[in-house]
This record gives C-alpha cells, sequence and structure tokens, in this order.
C-alpha cells in the first residue's frame, strides 16, 4: 500500500510516520514569486529604469518651476509642481528598499554610511563654493566676503 491509496483510518496513524509525511506533503510550487521576495533577490546596485526616467523627468519639472519666470510661461510653472514630492517619495522607497535589503543592518551602521556617502561630499563641495565665492568677492567687487556661520552646514 503506498502514501496515494492510503485509507482515512491509516491516516490517523496506522502507518508509518514515512507514509503520513508523503500524504502530507506540499505540492511541488508552480505559481510565481510574491513580489516580497523579488527584491530581495536582485543585486543592491539594480537599478529600476522606470524610477530612473521619472526622476530624469521630474529633474526636468522642478528646472521648469524655477526658471519661468516671464509672464507668458508663468502659468505653465504648475507642470513642475510634482518634481519635489516625487523625490520625497523616491528617498522614502529607497530608504525603505534599504532596510528591507539588510534588516539586521543597525540603524547607526546605516547613519554611519549616509554620512560618508552624502553629508562628506556636502561638506567638501560647500568649502569649495565658498572660497570661489570669496575669491570672486575679492577680486571682481569691492563688497566685502560672507563670513561662515554656523547655520549653513545645515543648509
Amino acid at each position: 500500500m503506498n502514501a496515494l491509496t492510503a485509507k482515512p483510518s491509516d491516516s490517523l496513524g496506522l502507518m508509518g510516520k514515512s507514509a503520513i509525511s508523503t500524504v502530507v506533503a506540499d505540492p511541488p510550487r508552480t505559481e510565481r514569486a510574491s513580489p516580497a521576495t523579488v527584491p530581495a533577490s536582485l543585486p543592491a546596485s539594480a537599478r529600476i529604469g522606470g524610477l530612473d526616467a521619472a526622476r530624469f523627468v521630474a529633474a526636468v519639472a522642478i528646472c521648469w518651476l524655477h526658471s519661468c519666470d516671464s509672464p507668458e510661461l508663468r502659468d505653465s510653472r504648475v507642470i513642475g509642481t510634482f518634481g519635489v514630492p516625487f523625490y520625497v517619495f523616491a528617498a522614502t522607497f529607497f530608504l525603505a528598499r534599504g532596510f528591507w535589503r539588510d534588516p539586521q543592518r543597525l540603524l547607526t551602521t546605516y547613519y554611519a554610511s549616509r554620512f560618508r556617502r552624502l553629508y562628506l561630499p556636502f561638506l567638501a563641495w560647500s568649502a569649495i563654493y565658498l572660497l570661489a565665492r570669496d575669491l570672486k568677492h575679492f577680486e571682481f567687487s569691492a563688497q566685502p566676503s560672507v563670513q561662515p556661520e554656523r547655520w549653513m552646514l545645515f543648509s
């Protein structure tokens, strides 16, 4: 007698354990993986083409919003208003995606990596900008150079 022809009374414990586990075994999976498992299988550097295209469109929209000063184009500035909310959504998405990929990563490790990746280049560029601005003021105008203040580190 095999597991496929077992009688209902046999499945109550009269047969051996291996026969019961054969009867109760899960069928082979043929359905697609759920969306929750797909991003974890992607490499960390995987790009999302549609999101990259949307980022480009949002960047153009923000440029359009800030560059339309003529009276003829002023009414069309509404086209660019989706750019900033889109970038807030994208930042939240990538933040969640990063935690989703590596849920064991400590929050302090995350903050340290973000500090190195974002804030240090920001500080370096700010120093370059302040130096160039002061050189411009010194060389081309009679205005005094702007003294850096503490609040400038966070803007």
